[in-house]
């Protein structure tokens, strides 16, 4: 081929592909030429009708718009979101202490799927549904032998508003018997509260202060936290407990008001904390009646230990009436506040502020990985005793069954082989170090990891 012909060949290949980079400028001028984005707002428009008319599928209006409202929360920080309608309605109902089910916990013991606690006053207790009990169908579908407890949960969600569970006793099976259920509302437990004899923890107990000690576990902040908690407190004082703990290990928080409330068990003060907003701030007093002013208490805690947690906390150490033991808390110092939209019926929770201790600390941690104490924010305890994540797992078996009813509690003890072991010698050392300082006045060792 001469010189020439491979010019003109190029030149050609050249003005082609200007020619077809123009049409395509062209076609995208043409059709952003519909809209003006001068407004940011614009720009959400012009995205959506983009993906409603190129994207290769088709994709409902309503998907779009809830990624670019999770989008839009998310971007402000970790605590800020978007809450669908079902996820709205779960999240309204967990709130108010309540959940929608039918009020059992369950767990896969060997070969069978059994239920090791039916929530009082739940449809499944209505319905007169008992622990140790195992679960053969769900709404007429036979259970697999290798099916998991998250299987049987995800079973049970797909089912209808009112279905049949099919049943059999347990370990012993009897006779298969079917139970009605339907969905509802029920009252969710987030204390629980036990009187402890002092020895049964330490030896040094013996002849000491107190012989018995109230241990009150609370594991959320809802609308029946307080009221929950204060009167389970009045029972452990009519009972004569010497000195108190509250355990609020692996508690994430929840509603401040709550938290507020359980610290006006223990003090009268005009600051429980205060809260910075964005134009002003607020100081949040006691205003409910002591009940135990001067009874000795400890609070556990740990590093799931966050927000309203950290107010109870913070405050009682500030003001000196508690002994904080356990582990560094996690550090969330910032309140959200949940709104209901108007225009449906979903939500958006905003982070509207940022709280101080009494004396004056900000419990927020400065940096997603803090490199220092410092950074880290959160309550340090006055007394650090670290567990190990074996001896956390052991610790969260062994409180959970002081919540199991007798017949299972008798069936681990006859079937050590189906069920988690703990070792027999386990020890919570974080409530034995309590138990001492409670029952003798001395502070248990500091430790190290």
């Amino acid at each position: 081929m001469s010189r020439c012909r491979v010019l003109a060949v190029n030149v050609v290949s050249y003005v082609s592909m200007v020619v077809l980079g123009l049409g395509v400028a062209w076609a995208a001028s043409e059709f952003f030429a519909k809209k003006s984005p001068s407004e940011p707002e614009a720009v959400l428009s012009e995205v959506m009708e983009l993906i409603e008319q190129r994207y290769v599928s088709d994709v409902p209006r309503e998907q779009l718009i809830g990624g670019a409202l999770r989008g839009m929360t998310e971007t402000l920080d970790m605590y800020s979101r978007y809450y669908t309608e079902s996820e709205w309605d779960r999240f309204s109902a967990m709130s108010e202490g309540s959940e929608p089910g039918i009020g059992i916990r369950f767990a896969r013991v060997g070969d069978a799927v059994i239920i090791l606690r039916v929530i009082p006053e739940s449809p499944a207790d209505t319905a007169r549904l008992q622990s140790a009990t195992q679960i053969l169908e769900i709404d007429g579908q036979t259970l697999s032998d290798d099916v998991t407890a998250s299987e049987v949960k995800a079973m049970i969600g797909r089912a209808p508003l009112t279905f049949v569970l099919g049943v059999t006793e347990w370990p012993i099976a009897g006779k298969t018997r079917s139970v009605t259920l339907t969905r509802g509302a029920y009252k969710l437990e987030s204390v629980y509260s036990r009187a402890i004899p002092a020895i049964e923890f330490c030896e040094e107990a013996r002849g000491g202060r107190t012989d018995s000690i109230g241990y009150l576990h609370v594991s959320t902040f809802n609308h029946q936290t307080a009221d929950d908690f204060r009167e389970q407190l009045s029972d452990l004082l009519d009972q004569g407990v010497g000195g108190l703990v509250v355990d609020l290990r692996g508690n994430g928080g929840g509603t401040l008001a709550e938290a507020v409330s359980v610290v006006a068990s223990f003090i009268d003060t005009e600051c429980v904390l205060t809260s910075v907003m964005r134009d002003s701030s607020r100081v949040y007093p006691t205003k409910d009646e002591i009940l135990a002013p001067d009874r000795p208490l400890v609070i556990l805690v740990n590093g799931g230990s966050a927000s309203a947690s950290e107010v109870a906390a913070g405050a009682l150490q500030d003001y000196r009436r508690a002994l904080v033991l356990g582990e560094h808390t996690l550090g969330k110092g910032v309140i959200q506040t949940v709104f209901k939209l108007g225009s449906r019926e979903s939500g958006v929770k905003l982070t509207t502020a940022r709280y101080m201790t009494p004396a004056g600390r900000s419990l927020q941690k400065k940096r997603r990985k803090p490199r220092n104490a410092m950074e880290r924010g959160g309550i340090i305890p006055d007394v650090v005793i670290p567990l190990s994540d074996r001896e956390w797992r052991d610790v969260l078996e062994v409180r959970d069954r002081w919540t199991m009813s007798e017949a299972i509690v008798r069936a681990m003890q006859e079937h050590p082989d189906v069920f988690r072991s703990v070792p027999e010698d386990f020890r919570d050392r974080q409530l034995d170090g309590a138990v001492v300082y409670l029952a003798t006045g001395r502070r248990p060792r500091m430790e190290c990891k």
